[in-house]
């Protein structure tokens, strides 16, 4: 362990992180302190299928307080606790920590949310029609054989 992971302090309540899941049930979320990072990988990983929790799920959410578990991507801005991931199925989580104050309002990022939540539920919608579409295209190929 390098001795700025060893003096490492935990993030303070103002600091601000990007969450986001990829995969199924794929979300971004923009969350405030490590606890706000917790919070956002449970409702990411109950969201998802239940066979997909990792069996070492108690040890992913205890390494977000660990210095050396976000190190190994990197230094980023030289400040301990600057981007942690995890793999987990065939999903993964990864988790920035914001490296300047927002420049923008709280009621701002509320509004940010609710785009990046709309332009999930849009992502889906998506791939329902092109999963009704390919449906579709089978239903008259089927029709054309006989």
């Amino acid at each position: 362990m390098r001795d700025e992971e060893r003096g490492a302090t935990i993030p303070g309540e103002s600091t601000t992180f990007v969450v986001t899941v990829n995969g199924e049930g794929a979300r971004c979320d923009l969350v405030i302190g490590l606890e706000g990072v917790h919070e956002a990988l449970l409702r990411a990983l109950w969201s998802g299928p239940r066979e997909a929790l990792p069996r070492d799920l108690a040890e992913h959410l205890a390494s977000l307080r660990e210095p050396a578990a976000w190190a190994v991507h990197g230094a980023g801005d030289g400040q301990p606790f600057w981007h942690w991931w995890a793999g987990l199925g065939e999903r993964s989580v990864s988790v920035q920590r914001l490296t300047g104050p927002m420049p923008f309002l709280p009621s701002a990022k509320a509004a940010l949310q609710e785009a990046v939540t709309a332009l999930i539920s849009c992502a889906a919608d998506l791939r329902l029609a092109v999963e009704q579409r390919r449906g579709a295209l089978r239903i008259c190929r089927d029709n054309e054989a006989r």
